[in-house]
């Protein structure tokens, strides 16, 4: 009789990788930073949200 472990087919499956979406992911590594600036009081809550909005027509364009 042959032996057979269950987690053997998990091994030798070709995963499906799951689509990162670069431009989502710099705008929210951006965000956090910026997050935190305003957390320690170095930028106000509306400058935040000002460089929010123009990071994200920027990355939206290819800008950066």
């Amino acid at each position: 009789m042959e032996y057979h472990n269950e987690y053997d087919d998990l091994d030798n499956r070709n995963w499906i990788k799951p689509k990162i979406d670069k431009k989502e992911t710099l705008y929210n590594n951006i965000s956090e930073i910026l997050d935190k600036y305003r957390l320690f009081g170095l930028i106000s809550n509306k400058t935040t949200l000002k460089l929010k909005k123009e990071i994200k027509i920027k990355i939206d364009s290819n800008e950066l």
